[in-house]
């Protein structure tokens, strides 16, 4: 699974390479958004946000910057807005 980091802030991006669905991973996580968090050796719990709005817009231009080819995954889905996923710290936000 792909994560972006900006700052503390860590999101994964559920663009399921432009298919028109989401990937079953959000779809779990929208039914039960308490995760555990593992990136090398740091590992904690977290809680899943969807971004939405003002927020997920930003986030989502700077990773099409960064990542271009989520443009061509953004034109795949169609109609679908690929989900932004937010994992916050257990005891932060």
């Amino acid at each position: 699974m792909m994560f972006h980091r900006e700052g503390e802030r860590v999101v994964v991006i559920a663009s399921n390479m432009g298919a028109a669905d989401d990937p079953s991973w959000c779809v779990n996580l929208r039914a039960d958004p308490q995760v555990s968090v593992e990136i090398g050796d740091e590992r904690y719990a977290a809680t899943a946000h969807v971004l939405a709005g003002e927020d997920r817009a930003a986030v989502w231009g700077r990773i099409q910057a960064a990542y271009p080819f989520f443009v061509e995954h953004e034109e795949s889905a169609g109609a679908r807005e690929i989900p932004l996923v937010e994992l916050v710290r257990v005891g932060e936000g």
